[in-house]
């Protein structure tokens, strides 16, 4: 009798014919399954520890490099990477919105303000100025540096932002390192593409940058803001109008917060306007507009863990990457300009950006001080990649790579000391300025 041809054969047979396949379609199966299972036990051994979600992922593949014998996958797989992370983006700054339970307001959301409208523009000049001197970048190359590095993560944040809806977990510092997390990928957006065009040479001249600040900065984003406010009253107006038994909120079903997410980000991106910005903004709608808070609070339980295996999933790969050589041509002066990124810009442009704003010590000090870099510089860096045919110099990607690293690694170690530390500073041991 025939027997049915397995995985293993069939790579067997690939192999024999002479293409290029380490792993089996078996052993990636049996992976992900690994690592999907791992992304939800991890956490239950790592609480008494010092190490994060993040750095297993990033660990395990640093040891599947081997395996995978990939060159700079995140290079060569840039679209699939690039896709996945937009949608841990999209997951985690739906989840971000629905997180803040402070109304709307533009007294409340002051320190947000200056984090953005601040903080992130220094970041961005500061780190153009320290990519043309130290690393020798263009113009073009050190805009594109400064946009990506600029904003922090959030994704890999998490850990320091506020709990679920109705958690009474929404410090000062919380609130304002969620509320920045979930506007600044989007925000800074306008300038990645001001260094798309840079980067064409003289045919970007006055009439290109006019077009760019019409459809970048002021399209993109007023829309943005408009088609998020918008889709969340309309939801909510559609609710309201149903008997219980009908509205969303009786499928009981996390898939919901997906579905929107998706649903806005794709309206946004079809009428140019800012996807990432339109999701947030749809979510704080949504937030503001309901006062029960365990619908939202399952909404954002599985917008959590989905975020979380799509993290894991980019990390992994980014690991690989590291393993295979992505940091091989590693010099000095962009060891230098990761340090100086993470310990020197986000602090100093922080403690400006903060002057005078009422904000307490402790929480001037936590929102000086995670300043955490990951899965939103590598989405950029990989979007850079796809539209400039892979054209980067490698003091681009080394140096975005060295920063998203230490990051990781840094931040996974100190984060839960120092959240004790400034807690321990306020005098009481308890959260009120973290």
């Amino acid at each position: 009798m025939a027997t049915r041809p397995t995985h293993l054969t069939l790579s067997q047979r690939a192999r024999q014919a002479g293409r290029s396949c380490p792993i089996t379609e078996a052993e990636i199966y049996a992976g992900i399954g690994l690592f999907v299972i791992g992304a939800a036990w991890s956490p239950l051994f790592l609480k008494s520890i010092p190490v994060s979600l993040p750095m297993v992922a990033l660990a395990s593949g640093v040891v599947l490099a081997g395996a995978v014998r990939a060159e700079h996958p995140i290079v060569q797989h840039s679209t699939w990477v690039e896709h996945v992370t937009a949608l841990a983006l999209v997951v985690s700054v739906m989840g971000a919105g629905l997180r803040l339970d402070r109304p709307f307001s533009a007294a409340r959301w002051g320190g947000i303000w200056r984090l953005l409208a601040i903080v992130m523009p220094l970041s961005i000049v500061a780190l153009v100025a320290l990519g043309k001197w130290l690393l020798q970048l263009s113009l073009a190359d050190a805009l594109l540096v400064g946009a990506i590095l600029a904003p922090t993560d959030p994704v890999l944040a998490n850990a320091v932002q506020a709990g679920p809806p109705g958690s009474d977990d929404e410090s000062d510092a919380r609130f304002n390192l969620t509320g920045e997390a979930g506007l600044n990928d989007g925000l800074v957006f306008p300038f990645v593409m001001l260094s798309l065009g840079l980067a064409a040479g003289p045919q970007f001249g006055a009439a290109e940058l006019g077009t760019w600040f019409l459809r970048e900065m002021l399209w993109a984003l007023v829309a943005g803001v408009g088609s998020g406010i918008a889709l969340g009253r309309i939801l909510v107006w559609i609710n309201r109008r149903l008997s219980k038994e009908r509205r969303l909120s009786a499928t009981k079903s996390g898939f919901v917060a997906l579905g929107l997410s998706l649903l806005t980000y794709g309206i946004a991106e079809a009428i140019g306007a800012n996807g990432f910005i339109a999701v947030f903004v749809l979510a704080v709608t949504i937030r503001n507009a309901l006062n029960d808070v365990e619908y939202p609070r399952q909404l954002n339980h599985f917008l959590s863990e989905m975020e979380q295996l799509v993290m894991v999933m980019v990390v992994v790969l980014f690991g690989v990457a590291v393993g295979n050589g992505l940091l091989g041509s590693l010099t000095l002066p962009e060891f230098l300009f990761a340090l100086v990124t993470l310990f020197v810009i986000r602090p100093v442009a922080t403690w400006l950006g903060l002057q005078r704003s009422g904000l307490a010590r402790n929480t001037r000090a936590a929102l000086s001080y995670f300043g955490i870099r990951g899965l939103g510089a590598l989405y950029y860096l990989t979007y850079t990649l796809r539209y400039r045919g892979g054209d980067l110099p490698a003091g681009v990607t080394t140096a975005v790579g060295l920063v998203v690293l230490l990051s990781i690694i840094v931040y996974g170690v100190t984060t839960e000391p120092v959240v004790r530390r400034l807690q321990l500073d306020n005098g009481t041991g308890s959260a009120a300025d973290l």
